[in-house]
């Protein structure tokens, strides 16, 4: 992969909520996304005029604006609208789940912590 912020190469893949599986390296906190992929879960308007920006319409939500630098690279810049934020809350992240199931998913946590952060591979042996 090649971005703005030079070249990577990785054979990694890891599962986004709502896009499916993406490629991304754990070197870096960027997400490759697939335009075809983004486009199945919102609508995306694309403005030649404006720069040649891809716009990513999320119902409910703030708009995401990717924009185009100088080899036709499309980036999020995080710098431009500081109200979009992909940091969810705790509050967030527990929607939806009993009492019972965030005191093991505490517990689990803690465990995990304990035993020293092994890969999911072996902890799951």
């Amino acid at each position: 992969m090649r971005s703005n912020g030079g070249k990577v190469t990785t054979n990694k893949q890891g599962k986004l909520g709502g896009h499916g599986y993406v490629w991304y390296s754990d070197k870096y906190i960027t997400n490759v996304l697939a335009l075809k992929d983004v486009t199945k879960r919102y609508r995306v308007t694309y403005d030649s005029a404006e720069g040649g920006g891809f716009i990513v319409h999320r119902p409910g939500k703030l708009d995401i604006c990717f924009e185009c630098d100088e080899e036709g690279l499309h980036f999020w810049n995080p710098r431009r609208n500081k109200k979009v934020s992909f940091v969810e809350t705790v509050e967030e992240n527990s929607r939806g789940y009993s009492q019972r199931q965030l005191k093991h998913a505490m517990l689990a946590r803690e465990l995990y912590a304990k035993v020293g952060h092994p890969s999911v591979k072996d902890l799951s042996q």
